[in-house]
């Protein structure tokens, strides 16, 4: 993955099958596991698409694919970790998963 998850293949392939594009399936799937989202543009058409991801959802065979995309940190948590901090290593910081 190389951060940038609406060029991930899964999410196109599902963006397809479900005839939405890959951000309002990245929202809906965001929506469908309980986070919060908060999309950002200020493009009308875009907003418009940010909008229409009430009223359908992705089906349970389809939300398992997401499972295929490789975890990435994108984010090694650097500034958390210090002598001074209660995580004085990244070990320590992640559970020894990074």
């Amino acid at each position: 993955m190389n951060g940038n998850v609406l060029q991930e293949p899964v999410i196109i392939s599902i963006a397809k099958k479900v005839g939405k594009t890959p951000a309002q399936v990245a929202l809906r799937w965001n929506i469908q596991m309980g986070h919060s989202v908060l999309p950002k543009s200020v493009c009308e058409e875009r907003i418009k698409q940010n909008l229409d991801v009430y009223d359908w959802s992705i089906a349970d065979y389809l939300l398992a694919k997401f499972s295929e995309i490789e975890q990435v940190r994108l984010q090694r948590g650097n500034f958390a970790v210090n002598p001074q901090s209660v995580y004085k290593t990244h070990d320590e910081l992640w559970d020894g998963d990074i």
